[in-house]
């Protein structure tokens, strides 16, 4: 439970420093400050185990999107329309990968789970999750459209933090916990 609370004051930090610079400072201090802490985030994950996780490396390639989107256009609205794009690509990539041999949500795994083990008996959990994951982003990415034409900004950066660190955070215990029901409740049975 301390992992789950430390990672939600972890994934709160960013959005209450960006409403507070937003609020205090400026528009394009609070999207400067973002990108470094994004950019901090990303070069602390790499130096502590010599590779960027892919979920990292979306995560960045957002950030910079929507950073230079925010500068360029110097427009609320596009730097929070951005996230929502991005989550409509994240979606297609996860329901595409369903289509592979080995599913977004299986390399995944297989990147956390640091070693080599046969996942082919759990092929219909991980399409399962797959599917949610997909879901998941068109949703969010829904919501945010939503949101960019009907919230105001300070509504936006709370709305954009909770469809982010607490959803991930259950999205992640989820996609833990069903392949090891599946194991207990299918596979063991068999």
């Amino acid at each position: 439970m301390n992992l789950i609370l430390k990672n939600l004051i972890i994934g709160l930090f960013p959005a209450l420093l960006f409403y507070l610079l937003y609020n205090n400072v400026s528009f394009t201090v609070a999207v400067i400050v973002g990108f470094i802490i994004s950019v901090s985030a990303n070069i602390f994950q790499y130096k502590k185990t010599n590779k960027v996780s892919l979920f990292y490396l979306l995560g960045f390639v957002g950030v910079v999107v929507q950073t230079i989107a925010g500068l360029l256009v110097n427009n609320e609205q596009s730097y929070f329309l951005v996230p929502a794009i991005l989550n409509f690509i994240y979606g297609s990539l996860f329901f595409g990968s369903l289509f592979m041999k080995e599913n977004l949500v299986m390399r995944i795994s297989r990147e956390f789970l640091k070693r080599t083990i046969d996942l082919t008996p759990y092929i219909p959990v991980y399409k399962l999750l797959t599917i949610i994951w997909g879901a998941f982003f068109y949703f969010k990415g829904l919501i945010k459209v939503l949101g960019v034409y009907n919230l105001s900004v300070n509504e936006l950066i709370w709305l954009n933090w909770i469809l982010g660190s607490p959803l991930y955070i259950a999205l992640f215990a989820l996609s833990a916990w069903l392949p090891n029901w599946y194991y207990i409740n299918v596979l063991k049975k068999r």
